[in-house]
């Protein structure tokens, strides 16, 4: 044994780390540029007023909302 490691030799948690450094990564990417399109970048032309907003948006973000804490209290 000259004291190297091999891909097969290593453990299935450094496997496992390495997957969730790659996903964090890209979750990183994708949250920072919803970030950046929000707050960084300069509105449309013409648009004075937030999106427009009617009762199924408010339907669903109801429904969501009470799911979400009936699931999380339930578990």
């Amino acid at each position: 044994m000259n004291g190297s490691i091999s891909f097969s030799d290593l453990h299935w948690v450094w496997w496992l780390a390495l997957a969730m450094f790659i996903n964090s990564a890209i979750s990183v990417f994708y949250y920072l540029r919803i970030g950046v399109i929000m707050f960084l970048e300069i509105p449309e032309e013409g648009r004075r007023k937030p999106l427009p907003h009617g009762a199924s948006i408010r339907m669903a973000i109801w429904i969501c909302l009470v799911a979400t804490i009936i699931l999380g209290l339930s578990s």
